[in-house]
């Protein structure tokens, strides 16, 4: 075609569609969480960096000096507690004129007991020298595709457990419940023998999956929104006779007079919360090969470590495509989206198996610095309860299908164990529905075997769910 010869016009309209997504156009869509604290927001400004990066090195504990008086004081007030920083100021006054050593002594140990208290309580920072490497990060963030952004779901995942997480219980009006309390499934409260087995059965499980929280959310407050389509590929380009070829990105038809629309479905569906054990997930990290910086400096988190080597990862994942070239080399960051991603899609699946629900009524959200994820309902029809009515009726058989030899091989054969990666068959989820279009996914990463075909270490993984410490527990 390229030299003038041939005729054939016929192929040029016969472009292969993906059977995963709809045959009319794939839809370009984000999601974010509803907050009622603007600070989330804001907070991500680039006039806001140096309140972001004191933000982040108090959530992951980053090591630093230890701040001055003035400076306990100063963070006190900007967090609102004028009083706490008026007793503090006291206390010092009162250290500054007093004459007897062992007075002094006790007044210090009240100084520092309040600086740790505050300090337990997220009032103030535990230093103040900041980390290069985070500061950069911080710089850099801006220019980051959104929805892979950790620094952004951090900020989110902090705001989340204040607004929604901690503030669980069995009233029906709280936003949540943990999967431990036995109200989740009506347990009698007159039935002790019942309510305790029930909660033994759990902490067993969540202990062999390698998970702290597990908590179901009455009514997550999440948005997704619309504001573009594309055909024949999701992506900016797509692969046509092995040519690299371009896709046009097509906005919605007017709907006035040079006004497009943006389609937003607000939604408030029930969900569920689940966050890994962070010791698990470091020995998972070092059986892989990325152990050389774990655990994490001075106490440091996870976290923290994850945001200073992170790099973009790109709206669209071309480096983590099942036949990326070159192949991408393994990291700390890409390898915990790996394991979080691919949790999220093997708990949906169980969800589907048992809610009633279809897999593209699914959704999934993840803050990877916090090793946390949530999967939840999504659709604009009424509510009606499934995933509460799942767990009351299969919760503890979910948590059994989740670690069950079958749950962790693939129906359609053994090519997603050969290969390293995920299918139709066992955890892919329609690629309209998903986060990552389906990238950064592999089965590997529960129950191992070969890894995903853009990792440019072929040696074997180990799965999360076949580290040697679950076994013991099974047994």
């Amino acid at each position: 075609m390229d030299a003038g010869h041939g005729n054939l016009p016929k192929e040029w309209n016969m472009l292969p569609v993906s059977y995963r997504a709809s045959s009319v156009f794939y839809a370009q869509t984000d999601s974010f969480i509803l907050f009622r604290d603007a600070e989330v927001t804001t907070l991500l400004t680039a006039a806001r960096r140096s309140d972001l990066v004191s933000r982040l090195m108090k959530l992951y504990n980053f090591p630093g000096t230890p701040l001055t008086h003035d400076e306990v004081m100063r963070q006190l007030k900007e967090n609102g507690r004028s009083d706490e920083a008026k007793n503090y100021k006291d206390l010092l006054d009162i250290l500054k004129v007093m004459p007897v050593p062992a007075m002094k002594e006790t007044m210090e140990r009240q100084l520092s007991e309040k600086r740790a208290a505050y300090e337990t309580g997220g009032l103030i920072a535990k230093q103040h020298q900041q980390s290069q490497a985070l500061s950069s990060q911080v710089d850099a963030n801006q220019e980051w595709a959104r929805r892979y952004n950790p620094i952004r779901f951090a900020v989110e995942h902090s705001s989340f457990r204040s607004e929604v997480i901690d503030r669980q219980g069995t009233d029906p009006s709280l936003p949540a419940i943990s999967v431990l309390n036995p109200e989740v499934c009506d347990i009698d409260a007159a039935d002790t023998k019942e309510r305790i087995s029930y909660e033994t059965s759990v902490e067993h499980h969540l202990l062999q999956l390698g998970i702290d929280e597990l908590v179901l959310l009455r009514g997550l407050d999440i948005c997704e929104f619309s504001f573009g389509y594309t055909r024949v590929s999701s992506t900016p380009s797509t692969t046509v006779k092995d040519r690299e070829m371009p896709v046009r990105l097509c906005a919605f038809d007017y709907v006035e007079k040079k006004k497009r629309p943006i389609y937003l479905l607000e939604q408030k569906n029930e969900g569920f919360y689940i966050r890994l054990n962070e010791k698990q997930v470091i020995e998972w990290l070092s059986q892989n090969g990325l152990g050389e910086q774990l655990p994490p400096r001075d106490g440091m988190r996870l976290g923290g470590l994850l945001i200073e080597e992170y790099a973009d990862f790109g709206r669209f994942l071309q480096d983590y495509r099942e036949r990326a070239t070159p192949p991408t080399p393994r990291s700390l960051p890409n390898y915990v989206y790996l394991l979080l991603h691919t949790m999220a899609h093997h708990f949906a699946h169980a969800v589907v198996e048992y809610s009633g629900l279809e897999h593209g009524s699914i959704g999934e959200y993840l803050f990877p610095a916090d090793l946390a994820f949530l999967v939840y309902r999504r659709g604009m029809t009424p509510d009606l309860g499934n995933l509460s009515a799942m767990w009351r009726n299969h919760g503890l058989t979910v948590l059994e299908q989740l670690l069950s030899d079958r749950a962790l091989k693939c129906d359609g054969g053994s090519l997603c164990d050969q290969r390293g990666g995920a299918c139709p068959a066992c955890i892919m989820a329609p690629e309209v529905a998903c986060i990552a279009g389906n990238n950064l996914l592999s089965r590997a990463a529960l129950g191992g075997g070969v890894p995903p075909g853009w990792d440019a270490d072929r040696t074997a993984l180990a799965g999360f769910f076949r580290l040697g410490s679950n076994e013991a527990k099974a047994v």
